[in-house]
């Protein structure tokens, strides 16, 4: 944390690899940081992403998983098929099976 703060308020010291070995030490400058500082603002204040679409389908795997034990009557295993159709549709086919 100490250096977060440095980073606002003034230059601090970056080195790299090469740095390292040659002793050299580089600067960057209090502009660079006030851009590096507006643009994590932007991205803090950008909407959320919607991942309603996600959590549906993951509701949808897990009931799948339950409708498979039900009807298998125990444990089951899962192998999926996955196939691009010509239209550029991306087919899942899930096989359930029963573990003995």
């Amino acid at each position: 944390m100490r250096n977060a703060r440095r980073l606002i308020y003034g230059p601090v010291p970056v080195h790299d690899e090469a740095d390292v070995q040659t002793g050299k030490e580089h600067i960057i400058m209090v502009e660079d940081k006030l851009d590096t500082v507006a643009l994590l603002k932007a991205i803090a204040d950008s909407p959320k992403r919607d991942n309603s679409v996600y959590h549906r389908a993951m509701a949808e795997a897990r009931q799948a998983f339950e409708d498979a034990e039900a009807a298998l009557g125990g444990p089951v295993r899962l192998r999926t098929k996955t196939k691009v159709k010509r239209n550029g549709d991306y087919v899942v086919k899930w096989t359930f099976k029963r573990i003995d």
